[in-house]
């Protein structure tokens, strides 16, 4: 059947009264059509080719919408459309079919519970969501849902929702979206650049946030009943109370229960990421940030990818050290934000970083970090399954880039310095090298030190009543302790004494055997071991002689 042509509606004949009942009957027509736009639509921008008729054939329920659209829309030619015409269509008219929402990314421990009090169980990739189904997500989990027109709806940690409708109008000519925000937080991503026009809608116990192609986030915190909208692209309404505050991006908004949306405010600038070193070597992952001012908080989440839709996990802290999960070897993207003191989240930055913390270096024996080692030390470690051999590095002053030994090789767990090391400070390092992963990282640096030996004492100078006992100062600010004994063991010590300066200046003691040692402090306080024993003998005095000498001249 031909389609009549419904441009200007043409001239009757007949009486007047026909005519009047013919404008009247468009009138109403019109009104009712106006009506029922006002109330609920979606706009279709025209493309080349579009009619009227087969715009209806492809969205509405049936060709008798095709007037309401044209008296709707004041088309005057149903059969030539402009290219870029928004036409406005009500849903009432429009045919629909139920829309389904599909798992596309998800970590950690998350439940889905569906529509019918069936037991929830564990979320899996490729999983699809209906009217009515419930999300729950526990501590660093999240979910990633992805509608039917690209939409994407990121349920992150501690989180619950339900969706409430997903319905899909004409031939996927519009969607609408509704999910009801329980308790949590939610990151939505609505594209821009398609033919579809979307409505997604967040609903909290608070406010209601609703977006036709935008990217924002919101959040309904239990322990103040507020609710929390942030804006990074387009445009989102919020709307509680009887009250719509449009929030632009960059800007954000706070709902509290039974109270108005707040007026926007800009959300915090995007935290500095330069001081996370582009190689970590550690797991769990630990990123210290530099300060935000005004952020009470961060959250961070690591992805595989720089647009983070291959989300790894999540995590937050109220101080500037992040700490993430344990993750294989390999590339990834950090994402950071700083939060405000009403909650709010601001705007993110992305840094790129490698993981390279495997095969792990082994657990360091010897010497510890703060330990002492002898003129030639002696380094010791625990073995690692996985290691082939391994690498040490010891630095002085000059640090890791012009290390002082440096064995490559080692497929021993102890190794010793191939010569004595002067006195001093030193670090050291060891890495576990695998057949399989290569190189891994460097343990921690351990300071020890090589002490100042004792000192060996000069000949003592020993006069009729005075025992004095002189060594050499190795470094300036050193002092020392002394000690004198009867036996070889120092159990019988009769000088135990920490003295200023290199000597001591003695009562004579009696005649016979006696062992002294020295050990030197530092200026920082640290005792070095004593040094070597040493012997000296003190003579008997002759007092005996001034006895008999009387004795024999009487005899």
């Amino acid at each position: 059947m031909a389609k009549p042509h419904l441009g200007a509606v043409p001239r009757q004949p007949g009486r007047s009264r026909r005519r009047r009942g013919v404008l009247a009957a468009l009138l109403g027509s019109v009104l009712a059509c106006c009506a029922a736009v006002n109330a609920d639509e979606w706009i279709y921008v025209v493309r080349p080719g579009d009619t009227l008729w087969t715009l209806t054939e492809r969205h509405l329920k049936h060709f008798g919408y095709v007037t309401r659209l044209q008296a709707a829309n004041g088309v005057d030619n149903p059969y030539a459309l402009p290219p870029g015409m928004r036409l406005r269509i009500p849903l009432d008219w429009s045919r629909r079919r139920p829309g389904v929402a599909r798992v596309v990314g998800h970590g950690g421990t998350c439940t889905l519970a569906r529509d019918g009090g069936a037991a929830p169980v564990g979320i899996a990739m490729g999983a699809e969501l209906s009217v009515g189904d419930e999300v729950t997500c526990a501590a660093n989990s999240y979910v990633t849902l992805e509608f039917e027109d690209g939409s994407q709806l990121r349920v992150q940690p501690d989180s619950q929702i339900h969706l409430d409708a997903a319905w899909v109008y004409g031939d996927a000519g519009y969607f609408v979206h509704d999910v009801a925000l329980q308790r949590g937080r939610t990151e939505s991503s609505v594209p821009q650049q398609q033919p579809a026009a979307t409505r997604l809608r967040i609903v909290t116990p608070a406010s209601t946030t609703s977006v036709r192609g935008t990217r924002f986030r919101v959040a309904a915190d239990e322990s103040d009943a507020a609710s929390r909208s942030e804006v990074e692209h387009g445009r989102v309404s919020v709307d509680a109370q009887r009250r719509s505050v449009s929030v632009d991006a960059g800007f954000g908004s706070v709902t509290r229960a039974g109270a108005a949306p707040s007026p926007p405010v800009p959300l915090l600038p995007a935290p500095d990421l330069s001081d996370v070193p582009a190689v970590l070597e550690r797991v769990p992952l630990r990123f210290s940030l530099a300060g935000l001012p005004g952020a009470t908080g961060y959250r961070g989440g690591v992805a595989a990818d720089a647009k983070f839709t291959r989300l790894i996990a999540e995590f937050s802290s109220d101080s500037t050290t992040l700490r993430g999960p344990d993750i294989p070897d390999g590339d990834y993207w950090l994402r950071v934000r700083g939060r405000d003191a009403e909650g709010l989240e601001g705007r993110h930055a992305v840094r790129r970083f490698t993981l390279n913390a495997r095969p792990e270096p082994p657990f360091v024996l010897q010497p510890q970090a703060g330990g002492n080692a002898g003129v030639t030390p002696e380094f010791a470690w625990t073995a690692h399954p996985q290691a082939d051999h391994y690498e040490i590095e010891v630095a002085g002053t000059g640090g890791f880039e012009a290390p002082l030994i440096a064995e490559r090789d080692l497929r021993d767990t102890r190794f010793r310095a191939p010569a004595a090391m002067p006195p001093g400070q030193y670090t050291w390092r060891i890495a576990t090298v695998s057949s399989t992963e290569g190189r891994g990282p460097n343990s921690d640096a351990m300071p020890f030190r090589v002490p100042y030996p004792g000192p060996s004492a000069d000949p003592p100078a020993l006069s009729r009543d005075r025992l004095v006992i002189q060594w050499a100062r190795p470094a300036p600010g050193q002092t020392f302790w002394f000690q004198l004994a009867s036996d070889a063991e120092f159990k019988k010590l009769r000088v135990d004494q920490a003295v200023a300066q290199p000597r001591v200046d003695l009562p004579r003691p009696g005649g016979g055997r006696y062992f002294l040692r020295i050990r030197t402090i530092e200026a920082d306080g640290f005792a070095g071991p004593f040094g070597e024993p040493q012997q000296i003998t003190v003579p008997h005095s002759r007092w005996w002689l001034l006895i008999l000498a009387p004795l024999a001249l009487l005899a």
